[in-house]
Formats: structure tokens, C-alpha cells, sequence
């Protein structure tokens, strides 16, 4: 009797201990950098919260939830994280939501690589910067606008994403690497929202991209300079928006005491985002002072070319 006792208590502890073992070789919580994460085994849902840039991750120094990202479902970077890491969710495979916080500004390279179940993902409006092959291989991946204040696309950062049908390009880009848009052989319509013609020579952009069948959408007064533009010349489908983009770089934009202010040369179409991007107001604003009342928080204000961030509080 005492010896069957003594082998039952034998095998209890050897399973707690390898319950111990695989907790710690596969942790559900933890820190990284300044940033906390959680995991929650039952609705596979991994969420990051703290207060700043997440950390770049290698081969060899992998995220810490490395080895949970072919099982999640669900990823939730919470407000305050301003940074994602570079490979910090690569080949999540079941990931079919994401939700960023509106204080992204920087999504690093190989972020989201061949999360190929990935179906939409809402891009803050404050991102500046979305890093090499960063979606790389997310073919369920369905996306329109670009958000309001990018300014570099990495080399290869939508490379088969097949599935992408419409994209907009804001005029806040300064830079787009090579291969950004190559192998997105869906594509249909092409709205590029700078007035000159970004040089894209010899970058390879939308290679394997059909592109005399892909509508091009360019600002007024400008078809003539992207049906002579390398690369751009060979768009078949050249359309100018009905709206002037005209650049406005004596405006003067900013907030104070609940209202935005825009003193503007010469009337001008004004768009106002929210850091989700979305729209909340559009107005013809006349040249001269105009003000705009609007809720305490961040905001992207577009007229033209010129892009600002204003707090309204």
C-alpha cells in the first residue's frame, strides 16, 4: 500500500514538473523592453501594453512569444506603444485580427511576414514608417489608404499581397523601396496623391503588377507629368481626382483652445483625420484664417501636400 502511495505521489510530481518545464520553455506573460505582453490561451489572444517603442527582434534573439505566434488569433497593441519591432509577429499564420493604437508611429521590418490568413488591418493615420517586407506575403490582406502621415514604404513591405485590390498613397511619402508593391497582381485602382511623380526608375515597385490595367488616379493639373514619368508612363489608365492637390507651403496649421487654425493663401480643400484614420471633417477652407472646432485629441490635418499632427485641447 505505502508503495503504491509512494509511486502515485512519484508520478504527481513528475507531471507538475513537466507542467513547470513547458511553462517556462513557453511563457504566457512577460516583458520586453519597456513593453509588458500577455497571452490568453483561450482566446488565443496576445496582447502588448506599456509606453514606448517595442524592441527589434533577430533569429537569434527571438520575441518572446515566438513560439505562440502559429497559434494566435488575435493581436492587441494597446495606446502608448509607439514602435512594433522588427520579426515580432512574422509567420503567424491563424492571425486574422489585428488592432494598432492611434500612438504608432513605426512598424518594423519583417513585422507581420507571411501572416498569410491576416484579412485587414487598420493603419493608424500617425505611422511615418513601415519598415522592409513588413507585410511581405500576407496574401488574405485587403487594404485602401495608406495612413495620413507616411513617409517611407520599405523595400518589399507589400510584396504578394495578393489580395490587395485598391491602394492610396498619400502625399507625405518621401520614399518607397524597392518591391514595395511587387507580386500584388490584383490590383485594380492606384490613387498616388502627390502632385509630382515619385521616382520609382529601376525600384521594380509593382513588378508582376498588370499595370496598363490598373486605374491610376493622380492630382489635377498632373496626368501629363505621370503619362511621361518612368515607370508611371506605363499606367494605361491615367485619371486626374476632381479635386485641386495643389501645394500649400505657406499654410499655417495649428491648434489651440478647442479649435485648429489654418491660415491659408489661397482656398484649399482641408481633410481632417483622427489617428484611426478616420475622416471626421472636410471643408473648403478660403484663403486667409479659418477655424475648425473640434473634440480634445490628436489630429492629422492634409490640405495639399502639406501634412500636420495638431493637438486640439
Amino acid at each position: 500500500m505505502r508503495k503504491s502511495i509512494t509511486t502515485g505521489l512519484i508520478a504527481l510530481l513528475a507531471i507538475v514538473m513537466c507542467a513547470a518545464i513547458a511553462q517556462a520553455q513557453n511563457p504566457t506573460s512577460g516583458t520586453t523592453g519597456s513593453l509588458t505582453w500577455k497571452y490568453d490561451t483561450g482566446t488565443k489572444t496576445l496582447t502588448i501594453s506599456g509606453k514606448g517603442e517595442m524592441p527589434d527582434y533577430v533569429v537569434k534573439n527571438q520575441a518572446p512569444w515566438q513560439s505562440l505566434n502559429k497559434e494566435v488569433l488575435k493581436l492587441v497593441v494597446e495606446e502608448g506603444v509607439t514602435g512594433i519591432g522588427n520579426n515580432a509577429f512574422r509567420y503567424a499564420g491563424k492571425l486574422i485580427s489585428v488592432t494598432l493604437p492611434t500612438s504608432l508611429t513605426r512598424i518594423g521590418n519583417m513585422t507581420f511576414i507571411h501572416c498569410w490568413s491576416l484579412p485587414m488591418v487598420k493603419l493608424p493615420a500617425g505611422i511615418t514608417h513601415i519598415g522592409d517586407e513588413a507585410f511581405k506575403g500576407c496574401q488574405s490582406l485587403v487594404l485602401d489608404s495608406l495612413p495620413a502621415a507616411l513617409q517611407e514604404i520599405g523595400k518589399g513591405a507589400f510584396e504578394w499581397c495578393e489580395k490587395l485590390s485598391s491602394v492610396t498613397l498619400p502625399s507625405s511619402v518621401k520614399a518607397i523601396g524597392y518591391g514595395a508593391f511587387s507580386g500584388c497582381k490584383n490590383l485594380k485602382s492606384l490613387t498616388v496623391d502627390m502632385k509630382t511623380p515619385p521616382d520609382i526608375n529601376k525600384k521594380n515597385v509593382f513588378g508582376g503588377v498588370p499595370v496598363a490595367n490598373v486605374t491610376l488616379t493622380v492630382p489635377k493639373g498632373s496626368k501629363a507629368a505621370y503619362a511621361a514619368a518612368p515607370v508611371w508612363k506605363e499606367f494605361k489608365q491615367i485619371a486626374e481626382s476632381t479635386v485641386a492637390n495643389a501645394a500649400v507651403p505657406e499654410a499655417r496649421i495649428y491648434a489651440a483652445e478647442g479649435l485648429v487654425y489654418l491660415t491659408l493663401p489661397q482656398a484649399a480643400t482641408v481633410r481632417i483625420y483622427n489617428l484611426n484614420g478616420v475622416l471626421v471633417r472636410s471643408l473648403t477652407a478660403p484663403a486667409g484664417l479659418t477655424t475648425v472646432a473640434l473634440p480634445t485629441g490628436i489630429y492629422i490635418v492634409r490640405t495639399g501636400e502639406r501634412t500636420e499632427k495638431v493637438f486640439v485641447n
